[in-house]
């Protein structure tokens, strides 16, 4: 969802700016499943070979290598695109603004609005760079279907890294917390980690995500994944 949301928002931006989405793929999709793209506003497609997906430094150069002609580039708030838009903002020497909330307001420079103070507050960003980098904040755009032609080109990655990712664990079966429409929290106050079956059952009721208190994650009654708040995952 959040990547489909990404690219809503980059439709509507480009919109404003009279210019195309060219959407970049880095996971060895099918064309069944990069058309989809296409759905939300991709007029064109790179799609790369497979890239490991903790692999920040090679992804990075992959982005970096395709954006001469880009003068805005927009990601999902992911853990993922934490990892890399850092990277790439330095490499291509771009402004890059986080916790997006809005197309832009103003095209030169590019003015647009980002939550801050853990959403307690909004404010107004400049972006005074050549190159600007938007990294969307989750549920904050929505969905926007616009039904583009899209056409889909491979392209190669050269990219040699240091990164070996060793293994991974996936959580499935779950509705993702930052994706969620509602979400079903509780703190220390449910005493014991065998209880959160009742947050668990509730939770499968509404279709919600489960989420928790600092303090529960770090006493290790709940996944870390789960924490929300400040220092643990944003939600809308």
């Amino acid at each position: 969802k959040s990547t489909y949301e990404a690219v809503s928002y980059a439709r509507k931006t480009a919109k404003l700016l009279d210019t195309d989405v060219i959407a970049l793929a880095f996971g060895g999709e099918s064309n069944d499943e990069l058309e989809k793209l296409a759905k939300y506003g991709a007029n064109k497609i790179l799609s790369a070979s497979r890239i490991e997906k903790g692999d920040s430094k090679a992804t990075a150069h992959l982005v970096a290598v395709n954006s001469s002609n880009v003068k805005i580039i927009v990601f999902a708030s992911t853990y993922t695109s934490k990892m890399i838009a850092p990277r790439v903002a330095a490499k291509i020497k771009a402004g890059i603004v986080s916790n997006v909330i809005s197309v832009i307001s103003s095209n030169s420079p590019i003015k647009l609005n980002r939550k801050s103070f853990s959403s307690k507050a909004i404010e107004e960003v400049t972006i005074k760079t050549e190159k600007s980098i938007i990294m969307l904040a989750p549920n904050s755009f929505g969905l926007s279907e616009s039904n583009e032609s899209c056409k889909i080109e491979k392209i190669e990655h050269n990219s040699s890294s240091s990164v070996r990712i060793k293994g991974q664990e996936v959580a499935t079966g779950k509705v993702s917390l930052v994706e969620a429409e509602i979400v079903v929290s509780a703190g220390r106050g449910l005493k014991a980690p065998e209880n959160w079956e009742i947050i668990e059952e509730l939770a499968n009721l509404l279709g919600a995500a489960t989420a928790c208190s600092k303090p529960v994650s770090d006493i290790g009654w709940r996944p870390h994944r789960e924490h929300v708040g400040q220092t643990g995952i944003s939600v809308a």
